[in-house]
């Protein structure tokens, strides 16, 4: 999913987490994503 399209539907999936918790695997693999492209640009 391309940067842009994921800024438009983050609040989607935060929505759908937290009403239906559908939207939760979808964040919870993007936090991980983005943990792992940090941690190497920090090394």
């Amino acid at each position: 999913m391309p940067p842009e399209d994921w800024r438009v539907s983050r609040g989607k999936f935060i929505n759908l987490c937290l009403n239906g918790g559908r939207g939760c695997p979808v964040l919870s693999r993007y936090y991980s994503i983005v943990s792992k492209t940090s941690e190497e640009k920090k090394g």
